[in-house]
């Protein structure tokens, strides 16, 4: 049954705190019980029985598949309200990539139907999809886009109540799992743009042969890819100028909150002070006994903060008695080249890695990654800033590597 788009706004006009109690308890599920409860507490004088039916009626309220006999609001009237209220949640690059891949299908179906006039009706049809993709991607992207500027400005006014190791855990999300994502997606010479580009092109042919079935449509796809092409692009780009910053010192905090939660724990298991941290401190013998200052701790933490330590050794993988396992690595290599495509590209290759290969040790996971780079049946390219990535029971610092298959000449 069709629900009055008048019958809906009549109801929020009259029974607004009953939408706004729900709204403020979304996360939740309810029984016919607890919507019983929970409505009653809104003091409505329409009765909780006729407003949940009513809320039930209009779709405010939908039933859920399991738990059987249990209500949620419903997720298109969230979306909406969030829409409203800009607390937009950001959307893995995955869910983007198959997007694409429906635009690129719709985009095969126009360029096969325009040519022949009898295939028109199809032809638009086509066009009306790409739209429609096109627009939901960019709605996805600013959403994440909002998303990624709400976290930061919340990880910056939290400072006092969220730890220095909570605050860079919620940003260091941010990062790696949409902000970077997102502008490898969005990087010029990837698949998307590819998509783009033959989409205006078969749009232009169409324009001269005058074979274009809906000129409409067609102005709003290109005024769409102009739109991803520069605002959305240039919005992630900013983001990222914004955010690294705080993270690369919210990533320094958190090494050093952690650094001295792990000296605490030795001290009060071993009852002793290590000779080391004291020349390094130069914490006073006679202040051990007596309260330091706000400012003394703020000097000292920041001297031990930038402390730099001396370069480690170079590793030599060439060497006949080089620590690496060449036959593993090797091993490892092959692995990687032989994955399916739908495994590539990979956007962070040290990660995947750790990951994929936990029982190899450190040294022969480093000459992996140094193999895979190498490789010519692969594509790699570097991403900065660096990052510390723990793999193989050490630690090494190197820029984000993405890697991809090298098409094959037909």
């Amino acid at each position: 049954m069709l629900v009055s788009v008048r019958e809906v706004a009549t109801f929020l006009a009259h029974h607004e705190p009953v939408v706004s109690l729900l709204w403020e308890h979304r996360s939740e599920t309810w029984t016919n019980g607890d919507l019983l409860g929970l409505v009653s507490k809104a003091g409505d004088p329409a009765g909780a029985s006729y407003l949940i039916a009513e809320l039930k009626k209009l779709r405010f309220l939908v039933e859920r598949m399991e738990p059987v006999g249990t209500w949620e609001l419903a997720p298109p009237f969230q979306q909406w309200v969030e829409f409203l209220q800009m607390t937009s949640r950001p959307v893995r690059s995955e869910v983007i990539h198959g997007y694409i891949l429906s635009l690129e299908a719709s985009a095969n179906e126009f360029s096969r139907c325009w040519p022949q006039p009898e295939n028109w009706p199809a032809a638009r049809d086509a066009l009306e999809e790409i739209w429609r993709q096109l627009r939901k991607i960019i709605d996805d992207l600013q959403a994440t886009h909002l998303a990624i500027i709400n976290e930061v400005v919340d990880a910056k006014s939290e400072r006092s109540r969220l730890s220095a190791t909570e605050r860079f855990r919620r940003i260091n999300r941010i990062w790696e799992l949409f902000l970077m994502p997102m502008l490898d997606l969005l990087d010029p010479e990837q698949k998307f743009w590819t998509v783009c580009v033959s989409i205006e092109r078969e749009l232009e042919r169409a324009l001269v042969e005058q074979a274009l079935p809906e000129r409409r449509i067609a102005t709003r796809i290109t005024d769409e890819i102009r739109t991803l092409q520069h605002t959305v692009r240039e919005g992630f780009l900013v983001s990222r100028k914004e955010i690294e910053p705080l993270h690369t010192r919210l990533r320094k905090e958190s090494e050093w909150t952690q650094g001295a939660a792990h000296l605490l724990q030795r001290l009060a298991r071993e009852r002793e002070f290590p000779i080391q941290l004291g020349e390094r401190l130069k914490f006073s013998v006679f202040r051990l006994r007596q309260p330091l200052t706000t400012l003394a701790l703020k000097r000292y933490a920041a001297e031990w903060q930038n402390f730099q330590a001396a370069p480690g050794a170079p590793i030599d993988f060439n060497s006949p008695t080089g620590p690496a396992n060449k036959k593993e690595a090797l091993t490892i290599l092959n692995r990687c080249t032989s994955l399916p495509a739908d495994r590539f590209p990979i956007t962070d290759l040290a990660a995947f890695m750790a990951k994929e290969f936990p029982d190899a040790d450190f040294y022969t996971l480093l000459r992996a990654v140094s193999l895979v780079f190498k490789e010519k049946r692969l594509q790699s390219s570097f991403h900065f800033p660096r990052s510390d990535y723990r793999m193989g029971g050490g630690t090494v610092r190197l820029a984000r590597i993405s890697i991809k298959k090298v098409s094959k000449p037909k």
